[in-house]
């Protein structure tokens, strides 16, 4: 299904219980993200923490994509169930959005639960 070319996609990704995290192409685009390069995920200890993702070099797994699969990576971190957890049953994907574009420690960036 082609895309809305009149929709405003925002960058974000999304993490699965089984540690695959997805990267939306607007992500990928704002962050001068590309195949093979080092990403790792970084999970807060609880619910409702900041999570953190790591684009420094020689960090994390390499990313990989082909121009028909959406950019992906497994996180090397350990995922808490608590941080599934939305109160009342444990979620198997959580969508994430990037806090903001300028990182406080170069190529480590901000990310929060949409």
């Amino acid at each position: 299904m082609p895309r809305n070319p009149n929709a405003v996609y925002l960058p974000t990704l999304s993490v699965s219980d089984t540690r695959r995290v997805l990267l939306s192409k607007e992500l990928c685009t704002r962050l001068g993200i590309k195949a093979g390069h080092r990403i790792d995920l970084i999970p807060p200890p609880r619910r409702g923490g900041i999570w953190h993702l790591d684009i420094r070099p020689r960090v994390g797994k390499p990313l990989t994509h082909t121009p028909s699969t959406r950019p992906t990576f497994f996180c090397a971190h350990h995922i808490s169930r608590d941080v599934l957890h939305d109160g009342t049953q444990v979620r198997k994907r959580i969508k994430l959005i990037l806090v903001d574009e300028t990182p406080d420690t170069p190529g480590l960036y901000r990310l929060q639960e949409r």
